[in-house]
């Protein structure tokens, strides 16, 4: 191995996630509160109702934020992801589902690979297991199921933009959108 080679080291994505769920729903309704006393601008709340309403969404941010995980993948290199992906194919019918819908027809079955992918690539937290992949991919929110395995995606097929080159950026960026948009919509049915 080369002194270059030696010194390499994988590209990682990370991602926070706060299982709370009531937690983040609760800063959802403080907040939806908050712009609606807003846009009103009324005075159907009082100022002390309003600070008070800013002071728990303050305190839930902080809440969420210590209550959060950060779950870290890393790359496990282009061959070796090749590969596992090919140990997951879509299904026929998966297949024939997306040429009748007319969306791309997808790279591997995403009932079976987003929980491997997950388990093969996450190296924080420790312990990280299939039962919190299968969580993340069953139970949590399709947006948030979305985002975790777009940080999956970023560190094995993207990784990060290479700050001598501007194009990467643009290469390796989801431009705000998931690189999901056809394994989310399919696995909405199964959520």
């Amino acid at each position: 191995m080369s002194d270059l080679t030696s010194k390499a080291t994988r590209d990682r994505a990370s991602v926070r996630v706060c299982f709370d769920r009531a937690l983040v729903s609760e800063l959802e309704r403080v907040e939806d509160a908050l712009r609606d006393a807003d846009k009103e601008r009324q005075g159907l709340l009082g100022a002390e109702d309003l600070l008070a309403l800013k002071k728990r969404s303050e305190n839930l941010r902080n809440d969420i934020n210590e209550k959060s995980t950060t779950i870290v993948f890393e790359s496990i290199g282009r061959t070796r992801w090749e590969s596992f992906m090919s140990e997951h194919p879509p299904t026929d019918e998966q297949v024939k589902e997306s040429d009748e819908t007319k969306q791309t027809r997808p790279r591997f079955n995403p009932e079976t690979f987003p929980v491997a992918a997950m388990v093969k690539s996450c190296v924080e937290p420790e312990g990280f297991d299939e039962d919190d992949a299968r969580y993340i991919c069953t139970e949590l929110p399709v947006w948030k199921f979305v985002k975790v395995f777009d940080a999956v995606l970023n560190a094995n097929e993207y990784g990060a933009a290479d700050p001598f080159d501007p194009e990467s950026a643009t290469r390796n960026g989801s431009g705000g959108k998931s690189k999901l948009r056809s394994v989310s919509e399919s696995r909405t049915a199964s959520l």
